[in-house]
């Protein structure tokens, strides 16, 4: 009988261990947050905004809770709070008190963030597809990329900073400014510029050095069909 209770304790012992590891794997690491700010520009001389748009409605579908997004004009006077468009951030996912993947309690509570994340991330979507775009006369790159600093620098210390700019980047207003965008993630996408190869290598060379004396670490140009992710920048 002692052998019998001895031989199921440790058949149990070692079940209860599993159960444990299997619980600990099941629940993953948090995620590095980011903190994502896009620029469409609007100026007469783009014609790619509305497919801009559904690379930014992937963008928004893909964000991880406690991310935040910001989404801008880039127009005639880029650097205003008028070219805000909207700002979403995601309330992030506290992990949970027990690694018991049974918890009925913290399973309620997980399905319910996730049903209030989808949900907003639904919501920007939709602003996104109802937004009506102006013609700008002027494309005022250095304004978005000033406003983009000041949003950066609201962000805690440990968010990866992620820049979108969907524009031919052909900015003349020519505002002079200094910038800091240090440890930025870079990406141009629809970098519709100039039928002339050498004129677009040239605008595109030109700002890839003027971003990483600014601190960038890493700038990439993507055409407008790419799905955009941030494994681009791993490369």
């Amino acid at each position: 009988m002692k052998k019998a209770f001895l031989l199921i304790s440790i058949i149990a012992f070692i079940f209860g261990c599993q159960d444990q590891k299997q619980a600990s794997e099941k629940i993953p690491a948090p995620k590095p947050r980011r903190v994502f700010i896009i620029g469409i520009d609007e100026s007469g001389s783009y014609k790619l905004r509305e497919q801009a748009k559904k690379l930014i409605a992937r963008v928004i579908n893909e964000l991880e809770p406690g991310d935040i997004l910001y989404l801008r004009r880039i127009n005639d006077s880029s650097y205003l709070d008028s070219s805000t468009l909207f700002r979403l951030e995601l309330p992030a996912l506290q992990r949970p008190k027990t690694n018991n993947p049974f918890d009925r309690k913290a399973n309620r509570t997980r399905k319910f963030h996730t049903i209030h994340v989808n949900s907003l991330k639904k919501e920007a979507i939709q602003r996104l597809a109802d937004i009506k775009f102006k013609v700008a006369k002027h494309t005022d790159i250095y304004g978005f990329l000033a406003a983009s600093n000041d949003r950066f620098n609201l962000a805690p210390q440990d968010y990866q900073k992620i820049l979108i700019i969907a524009s031919d980047l052909k900015d003349n207003v020519r505002h002079k400014v200094n910038l800091d965008l240090s440890g930025a993630y870079v990406a141009v996408v629809g970098f519709q510029n100039s039928k002339n190869p050498q004129e677009s290598r040239t605008l595109k060379n030109h700002w890839i050095k003027k971003l990483m004396q600014s601190g960038a670490a890493k700038v990439i140009f993507l055409s407008i069909e790419e799905k955009f992710t941030t494994q681009h920048f791993m490369g």
